[in-house]
């Protein structure tokens, strides 16, 4: 699933298509019951269509493609590829470009392929993406972060960060590995934790996704060249690389977790 990282380095390597003309689309060759349009893809071709792509960028986990008509904003499942051979069979929208190149669009499990034009109302998940601070950001600093924790509910960790777009791009896919390293257990409340914990998962949560990054993501998931990133997952691992005790998964909220049970011990301790 497309986060922050893949996002970023997604939009990275798309920057060689701006300046390049939208010549063909298919749209939904291969129908996908999880996968939505906006409009069910009504205008997609009006907006798309000869038109030259004039930026690419990631907000949170989605990339957005620009023209001049419109946006063509992907997140979540989707996964995207450039070659220059004709698209494979399966996909759910294809785009050529200038001298038969092509960029293709697929889910895995489920996702948005949501193309609006600029009289159109904006694609909620994007407005608010668009509109709080990156983490990769300075804007995103102890100052903000700490205004994050003014909700009433005592929320945990795995909550907090992966849920209702407090931290657009910010999933489960990348929060274990930041709670492993910050040594915070994934239901550990947030009304327990101290100032000094707060920072260190502020530091961490940074630092980690600026390696996810530096490393061409996780590598769990592939770039647009279909090559997966060399960020290796702690949850990949058999026993903690640091104190080789079997790591835990768990069924938690609707996902999984995965803990060390002796470096992310989960305390009852109060804020102070």
């Amino acid at each position: 699933m497309i986060e922050l990282p893949e996002a970023t380095v997604l939009a990275n390597q798309l920057q060689k298509t701006v300046g390049k003309k939208i010549t063909d689309l298919i749209l939904n060759q291969n129908p996908h019951k999880l996968v939505w349009f906006y409009d069910q893809g009504a205008h997609y071709e009006d907006i798309l269509k000869n038109q030259t792509i004039t930026a690419v960028m990631s907000y949170g986990g989605q990339v957005v493609i620009v023209v001049p008509k419109g946006k063509l904003v992907l997140g979540d499942g989707i996964n995207i590829r450039y070659q220059p051979q004709t698209p494979p069979l399966r996909h759910q929208l294809a785009l050529e470009l200038d001298h038969k190149e092509h960029l293709y669009f697929f889910a895995s499990m489920y996702g948005g392929i949501v193309c609006f034009s600029n009289q159109d109302p904006e694609y909620l998940y994007y407005q608010i993406a668009k509109e709080k601070p990156s983490p990769l950001s300075e804007s995103f600093n102890l100052k903000y972060w700490n205004t994050l924790f003014e909700i009433k509910e005592n929320l945990s960790l795995k909550a907090f960060l992966a849920t209702n777009q407090r931290i657009p791009g910010i999933g489960n896919g990348v929060i274990q590995d930041i709670l492993w390293r910050a040594k915070l257990h994934p239901k550990q409340k947030i009304d327990e934790l101290t100032e000094r914990d707060k920072t260190i998962l502020f530091q961490t949560l940074k630092g980690t996704l600026q390696e996810m990054i530096n490393q061409k993501g996780r590598a769990s998931e592939k770039d647009i060249y279909g090559e997966a990133g060399y960020f290796k997952l702690f949850s990949s691992f058999a026993s903690c690389p640091v104190c080789s005790n079997p790591i835990i998964k768990e069924a938690y909220l609707g996902g999984s977790i995965y803990y060390c049970p002796s470096c992310q011990k989960e305390s009852k301790r109060k804020k102070s």
